[in-house]
């Protein structure tokens, strides 16, 4: 984000600090442990001169990080809560009992395959819907109309952010007539790129 004021960066900043703290690690660090750019980081807490805020997906790193909510912006276009992440991968150690013995049947002999939560109502119009837990298969073969997984890259620093789509060739389009999954993405490979194709859903609540 670019549009944060210098009072929103600056509580960010402050609250990125506090977390370090904590933790008892530095910025380099961080950056390496939630998987982005050591200067996203490293110039936004340190150089005076860098005007870009960390982007919405690495706040949610953050906050999943630290453990803690980041500050939200006390005017409209401040900082975005983790809540715009389209889904996140899950630690099936983490789950219960059942629902790691139903992932495994399903997987079965399969590999590359990840687990995920999808939080988006962008393929609700294709049958899947926040809370859903998604197996992708990313050794898979993608076919015109499947849907997929697909990481969309930030150009300015290098952020990666999950996105669930259909796969129309050379395109990525949502299963939703809502205006904000109007605009189909182009795939280049290079900035938005398919990660796996999903091979079915698990409806099943575990939070």
């Amino acid at each position: 984000m670019t549009d944060a004021t210098d009072t929103d960066r600056e509580a960010l900043r402050v609250w990125i600090r506090e977390g370090l703290a904590r933790k008892g690690i530095k910025p380099t660090r961080l950056a390496r442990e939630i998987d982005t750019a050591t200067t996203t980081i490293t110039k936004f807490l340190n150089d005076p001169f860098y005007k870009f805020t960390p982007s919405t997906p690495v706040i949610a790193k953050l906050e999943r990080y630290f453990g803690a909510k980041a500050p939200r912006g006390v005017e409209d276009g401040g900082l975005l809560p983790a809540g715009d992440i389209e889904g996140s991968e899950l630690d099936v150690s983490q789950l219960s009992g059942g629902l790691q013995a139903a992932i495994k049947g399903l997987i079965g002999s399969r590999r590359g395959v990840e687990v995920w939560e999808l939080r988006s109502r962008a393929l609700a119009d294709a049958g899947y819907h926040p809370g859903d837990i998604l197996l992708i298969d990313t050794h898979e073969a993608v076919n015109a109309g499947e849907a997929v997984l697909a990481t969309v890259v930030d150009a300015q620093d290098g952020t990666r952010r999950p996105l669930f789509r259909l796969y129309q060739k050379p395109y990525l389009v949502a299963a939703n007539t809502a205006p904000e999954f109007r605009d189909p993405l182009p795939v280049d490979d290079r900035y938005v790129i398919v990660r796996g194709l999903i091979l079915g859903r698990i409806s099943w609540r575990h939070g």
